[in-house]
């Protein structure tokens, strides 16, 4: 969306508020932000918005949320983290928790993943001692991390919730839900993207769905890796991968009209 914006044909109103969002739980708490109704805790904000320029703990003063013609929503994971009921993002307890802080943070990691595979809600006892140069602010969190493998009801839950805040036409999307180099799909997110597009089609809500690119582009030059990382997007196609969506966003406005 941000290459079809810098081509012109849409503007995003995103409230100066660029960080991706991956979970339903970090949707949900993004839109009640956007919304006014909440906004980021300061010190949580490292742990819940992922990397940018200019994170924010509320949007722009000049941000208008009814001015949005649209909301294009991504949902890309089941795997949440949360700490006293405020929800983490993965990726980032991963970079400020874990990886810097090297044989506890390598534990720590394992058993994150070991709660998500065992479908276990706290990380365990750790074995290695805090670090003294684990920051003082992370403390209370890291006491209280609770990693989560959502289930079809809290999916469902959670995107009527989301329609109910955005009460706008809206466009969800999947993640990209090809087999990898092992020739397989990712289990856990081929679940997702069975369980988002099932509630679509029961709602009528309009639907992204990346893999449907692949009938037609090569998926060589469509994916970054030479097709290989079923993840991330060429940075050289982004902007077509747009103009798909584009397509997608035109079609939700004109069945919202009709």
């Amino acid at each position: 969306m941000a290459a079809v914006s810098e081509e012109g044909s849409v503007i995003l109103n995103n409230g100066g508020m660029e960080s991706f969002v991956h979970s339903t739980p970090e949707i949900l708490l993004r839109l009640r932000v956007l919304m006014g109704l909440e906004s980021y805790d300061k010190q949580l904000l490292p742990l819940q918005v992922g990397e940018s320029k200019s994170p924010r703990t509320q949007p722009n003063d000049d941000f208008v949320m009814a001015d949005t013609d649209v909301f294009v929503i991504e949902v890309s994971t089941l795997k949440t983290v949360s700490s006293q009921g405020s929800p983490l993002q993965f990726n980032e307890v991963r970079r400020h928790l874990c990886t810097p802080h090297g044989e506890f943070g390598k534990e720590l990691a394992t058993k994150i993943n070991d709660a998500f595979n065992q479908r276990k809600e706290t990380v365990g006892v750790m074995n290695h001692d805090v670090p003294d140069d684990f920051p003082t602010k992370f403390h209370a969190i890291l006491e209280h991390l609770r990693p989560y493998v959502q289930q079809e009801q809290d999916i469902v839950g959670d995107l009527e919730e989301i329609l109910k805040l955005t009460q706008r036409p809206t466009l969800l999307v999947n993640h990209i839900n090809v087999e990898g180099t092992n020739g397989r799909l990712i289990s856990s997110r081929n679940r997702l993207c069975n369980i988002v597009k099932a509630f679509c089609n029961e709602r009528g809500t309009a639907l992204f769905e990346p893999a449907t690119m692949f009938e037609t582009m090569d998926r060589t030059k469509l994916l970054m890796d030479d097709g290989q990382d079923v993840n991330h997007y060429a940075k050289a196609e982004l902007l077509n991968v747009g103009m798909k969506q584009l397509e997608a966003i035109r079609d939700t406005i004109q069945r919202s009209q009709s």
